[in-house]
């Protein structure tokens, strides 16, 4: 008899990598990882009322290996999302990041683009599999982010939902700042025959941070305008995104959840972050077929706004310390 759990390897020569596949045999729910494209999950599947869909945002294989981060989950640390002019000062020193963006700053850190390590799989109880990045790997880390780490993550999959768990060590004798985020790219609409407009979402939030035309935080909270205000789920409609949500509203056990419902599916996948993340950057643009939910420690700019005086909720690991924070992916049919 099958056992239930499997992590099995596919050198897929359309992609040019090795991926790590997940699957609950019970469930059928599958995820796709690939580390050596910044760990990212490339594919989320699960067979809904008897179809099997896709979640993730899919394009031909020679188009998705030409820009690998712009699909799948990118994982953004030491900062997730902008860093005006590429650069930040902490502790009295400052830090010079890659200027990777337009107008001269940087977007999204160091990680999403590099390869990292396989350090574990096993199928006892879920399908697990853990990958890990560490200082030493990269020389982007001496030049850019000195200081002494590893960053692992912890991918588990079990019934319709997969645990993402995000694990930080502070090597050094100095404090490190540090912000975390995901940025998963859903398909939006789920099926192809669904419309963008028709698909509900839900974000739980009714503030949000002013930014100026770089989409930068001018350091001022605001209410959500009432077309930008998904506290309730309603449809996305001709609505484009591209907002840092704050002062979230909480479930029982503190964590925060935001909702996609594709009726034409009758599908729905739900993102759920636990306490340690307090945003929530919400971006579905104009020009491609995908929403994002992308739950962040911290806003757009943190180590600048927290220069300034402000609370953005910079975090500080204390030396030999460590920072740990779990986001879950489940999918299933849709309830309204």
């Amino acid at each position: 008899m099958a056992e239930r759990f499997a992590v099995d390897t596919e050198a897929r020569a359309d992609l040019g990598v090795t991926v790590y596949r997940l699957e609950d045999r019970e469930s059928g729910l599958q995820a796709t990882v690939v580390p050596a494209w910044g760990s990212t999950l490339l594919s989320l599947q699960a067979p809904i009322r008897g179809r099997p869909l896709e979640f993730m945002l899919m394009a031909p294989p020679e188009e998705i290996r030409r820009a690998p981060s712009s699909y799948g989950t990118p994982v953004l640390f030491p900062f997730p999302n902008r860093i005006r002019h590429a650069r930040f000062t902490f502790a009295g020193r400052t830090y010079h990041l890659p200027v990777n963006h337009s107008h001269g700053h940087h977007i999204h850190g160091l990680v999403r683009d590099l390869p990292w390590r396989v350090t574990a799989t096993a199928t006892q109880g879920s399908a697990s599999l853990t990958t890990e990045i560490a200082h030493t790997d990269h020389p982007v880390f001496a030049e850019c982010y000195p200081f002494p780490f590893t960053l692992a993550l912890i991918f588990s999959l079990r019934g319709p939902r997969l645990e993402i768990t995000a694990d930080v060590h502070n090597y050094g004798e100095h404090g490190m700042p540090m912000g975390f985020g995901l940025h998963p790219y859903f398909a939006l609409p789920i099926v192809p025959e669904g419309r963008r407009q028709d698909c509900l979402i839900q974000i739980p939030a009714g503030h949000q941070w002013r930014l100026d035309d770089e989409l930068l935080p001018t350091g001022e909270v605001i209410p959500v305008p009432p077309e930008r205000d998904f506290r309730q789920l309603r449809p996305l409609d001709e609505v484009y995104l591209d907002d840092v949500y704050t002062r979230l509203e909480r479930l029982e056990d503190g964590s925060s959840l935001c909702r996609l419902v594709d009726p034409q599916a009758s599908a729905q996948v739900a993102v759920r972050a636990d306490s340690q993340f307090r945003e929530w950057v919400v971006y579905a643009p104009p020009h491609r077929p995908t929403l994002c939910f992308e739950p962040y420690t911290c806003p757009t700019d943190a180590p600048n706004l927290q220069e300034r005086g402000l609370d953005a909720g910079l975090i500080v690991v204390p030396p030999g310390g460590h920072w740990t924070g779990t986001v879950w992916f489940e999918v299933g049919p849709a309830t309204l």
